[in-house]
């Protein structure tokens, strides 16, 4: 836990990531060897470096991911169902709190990425000058974010049952009501909370 709290303590003290990461990198290389137990015919030095590539990996692979989400959201953006999409749902003549709910739902159905959604309908959002603070704004995207992701037409959902071996009639339904339903009507509950009471935040 020691490296996990010296980052996060270095961060909000010095403001400086790169430092606070590479001190936390310094002490798993002291603390992590002792906790290695290498498999037979190994070294502790090889179980390390092992560790190490495998983190550099997992590392590789956020930053493509962090990548592909500004990238699909900047392709969206170009297209002209975006454009018609935004002015749509911005004319609407309804509370702010509903408004935002229901731009981010239909871009989290739509591109099936909470991150991408959010990358999207934010910074559209904040500039359209809305009657609600941002960070009212905010929580409400970040709720809604977790409603339409996992609707049964979406990549990972038709990974998620091939891989268990289920048809979409019999593994979807359970999934469904955990993270469509359940999570709507949470955020059903935060969008009419800032309608009736504008002033939270």
């Amino acid at each position: 836990m020691l490296p996990l709290i010296v980052v996060t303590v270095l961060f909000n003290i010095a403001g400086n990531l790169t430092v606070a990461l590479a001190i936390g990198f310094i002490l798993v290389l002291i603390f992590l060897p002792r906790y290695i137990v290498p498999e037979e015919g190994r070294t502790k030095g090889r179980e390390l470096i092992e560790s190490l590539n495998e983190g550099g990996k997992v590392t590789a692979e956020c930053l493509f991911m962090g990548g592909i989400i500004a990238g699909m959201a900047s392709v969206i953006q170009q297209t002209e169902a975006y454009d018609a999409l935004v002015n749509g749902v911005l004319s609407l003549d309804i509370p702010a709190a509903i408004l935002a709910v229901l731009a981010v739902m239909i871009l989290v159905g739509l591109t099936g990425s909470p991150p991408v959604a959010l990358r999207i309908v934010l910074p559209v959002l904040m500039a359209a000058s809305l009657s609600i603070s941002p960070e009212a704004l905010h929580r409400i995207a970040t709720v809604t974010s977790t409603t339409f992701d996992t609707l049964p037409f979406q990549s990972p959902i038709i990974i998620m049952l091939a891989m268990a071996d289920l048809k979409h009639k019999d593994g979807y339904p359970p999934v469904m009501m955990c993270t469509v339903i359940m999570t709507g009507i949470a955020t059903i509950a935060v969008a009419l909370l800032f309608v009736l009471f504008p002033g939270l935040s």
